[in-house]
């Protein structure tokens, strides 16, 4: 039998987070009951959201061990996830596969199975798993959220709207924010949804007050999210705050999202990192308070790992969103949104204030290679994921290579990793009549330089839509690769052409399908795309100075508004 008082006290302490006492009561605990399986579990879970990945991994064994031949599938399961998190798939897949034996009618083995799959880029072995689990809870948030998710990460925007809809409308806000992030893949109007989100969250708190109103002293500024290492993210805020004046402001660092082993050393410059990823909205709100943080900044709008509940208890006196999500959040607790004049034009509508940073709102080092010629056939590409691949950018592709019959089409995502959705990708195009043989698709690279080097095989990159890409497209033009992106009626779908424009490129943004699928035929034939590399090296775009000084002096202006206005 389990230490009953004590199993209780530690899940209290690991379920608010006080996981360096959950590690001291639990030793204790155990010097009393060595055999207890459920204290050894316990301590498996405080040590893996530690990141302590062996102390976690053994525990989670001597767990197992100590449990017998049945220890139940929510056993299982918990051990399962650390063994997943420690980077040990064959034992997680026992645990969970174990579970899902001790009770199939239970949803949580699968949506184990799921994340294991997603771990390894099986998203179709993963949307399987997932509308089983819904199958057997259609009620269950955790698995409308994976099936959703996983549907979308095959390019199934469509199917992923079917599921998160109805259960949406419940006011569930974890639900509403994929549904907003999902909106976006297929072009819908949000603005019925968005009104959803504002009711569910319900009006800020009060504003708090500046403590000091020098309008030119040195600022804090804090941002917050789950990306500021490894991900696109990433590449766009590291090069701002490297440029950032450190005189005129003070950098702290929220990611929320669990450490992985190496991150520290790529971590982007600030002067102070925490690591928060287990605290709830009002002690990360807490925390902001404490460290007097002057500006925040949200860089995840609805997307996973948000944390909007956090700025909608008003931490800082001026709050803003910004390059992580391409929409409005619907949310009035923020005093900006930082876009540009071509992503977000003149009448665009908003829940909070457009502020625009032109002529555009990102900047990205641009150092092209020296011009290569690319061998072979001309080829057109996308390294896009495949979730941006919807039936209207399959359509217009199909089209071009009808129109360009000598031309070869290179795709690159993770999602194509298996052959299940290869094959589905190669239908799509069959039955638009395009040969399948004449579209290649590659899952992954083993390295960053072999990825870059297939930008020496492709002549044009073709953005997708509604839904650009931002972090490709930029990534494209540094190697040198010209892009084509058609032009949308929101953010999502106009961030390539503000990035284009940006570059020097304005012939390479098409302002309806046809004229897209005309310009790729047309770039097809001689005299080909256009040279970009002396034009991209003097653009703004690539301009990290110019951008981070125009960043300060717009963070400046809001913080003198807030001055005036009283806090």
């Amino acid at each position: 039998m389990s230490a009953r008082p004590a199993v209780a006290r530690l899940q209290s302490l690991i379920e608010s987070s006080r996981l360096r006492e959950a590690l001291a009561e639990g030793q204790r605990a155990l010097r009393s009951s060595p055999a207890d399986p459920t204290l050894h579990l316990l301590l498996a879970a405080a040590h893996d959201r530690l990141v302590n990945r062996p102390q976690a991994l053994y525990y989670a064994e001597k767990a197992l061990a100590l449990a017998g031949p049945s220890p139940g599938p929510n056993f299982l399961c918990e051990a399962g996830l650390v063994f997943l998190h420690g980077d040990h798939p064959d034992q997680s897949r026992r645990a969970f596969e174990a579970a899902a034996r001790a009770d199939p009618a239970l949803p949580r083995p699968l949506l184990g199975l799921v994340s294991l799959a997603v771990a390894e880029r099986r998203y179709a072995t993963a949307a399987d798993l997932a509308r089983r689990a819904l199958g057997l809870a259609p009620t269950d948030r955790d698995a409308a959220a994976a099936a959703a998710g996983c549907l979308l990460e095959l390019g199934r925007a469509d199917e992923a709207l079917s599921i998160l809809r109805p259960r949406a409308s419940t006011g569930d806000l974890s639900l509403l924010s994929q549904l907003c992030c999902t909106l976006n893949y297929t072009g819908d109007d949000p603005g019925e949804t968005l009104a959803l989100v504002a009711r569910r969250f319900g009006p800020p708190a009060p504003r708090p007050p500046i403590a000091d109103p020098d309008p030119g002293r040195r600022l804090a500024l804090g941002l917050v999210s789950p990306d500021l290492v490894g991900h696109s993210v990433a590449r766009f805020v590291a090069p701002l705050l490297e440029h950032l004046d450190r005189d005129r402001f003070r950098v702290v660092c929220y990611s929320t999202i669990v450490p992985s082993p190496g991150d520290e050393r790529r971590r982007p410059r600030c002067d102070l990192w925490r690591d928060v990823p287990f605290l709830n909205a009002s002690d990360l709100a807490r925390q902001v308070r404490e460290d007097r943080i002057d500006v925040l900044v949200d860089l995840s709008g609805h997307t996973a790992g948000h944390r909007l509940a956090t700025f909608q208890l008003h931490p800082a006196p001026v709050q803003i969103t910004y390059l992580g999500y391409p929409a409005s959040t619907g949310l009035a607790c923020f005093d900006a949104r930082l876009v540009d004049s071509t992503t977000d034009p003149p009448g665009t509508r908003a829940s909070e204030p457009l502020v625009r940073l032109d002529p555009c709102f990102v900047s990205f080092p641009m150092t092209p290679p020296a011009p290569a010629s690319p061998e072979g056939p001309f080829t057109f590409a996308s390294f896009n994921a495949l979730s941006k691949l919807g039936d209207a950018a399959l359509s217009a592709w199909a089209r071009i290579l009808i129109r360009a019959p000598a031309s070869r089409l290179l795709l690159k995502a993770f999602a194509l990793a298996e052959e299940e959705v290869r094959a589905h990708v190669r239908a799509r195009f069959a039955s638009a009549g395009v040969d399948p043989a004449r579209v290649e698709m590659l899952a992954w690279t083993p390295s960053a330089d072999e990825h870059r080097a297939l930008y020496r095989r492709v002549h044009l990159a073709l953005d997708t839509f509604p839904y650009h890409g931002t972090t490709t497209t930029c990534e494209a033009l540094s190697m040198g690769v010209p892009v084509l992106t058609l032009e949308g009626e929101r953010h999502a779908g106009r961030a390539g052409a503000s990035l284009l424009r940006a570059a020097g490129l304005p012939e390479l943004v098409a302002p309806t399908v046809d004229d897209y699928v005309d310009a790729a035929a047309r770039l097809a034939h001689p005299p080909g795309p256009p040279a970009i590399a002396e034009r991209i090296a003097r653009s703004a775009l690539g301009d990290s100075t110019r951008f981070a000084r125009q960043f300060e002096s717009a963070i400046r202006d809001l913080w003198r508004s807030a001055i005036k206005r009283g806090g």
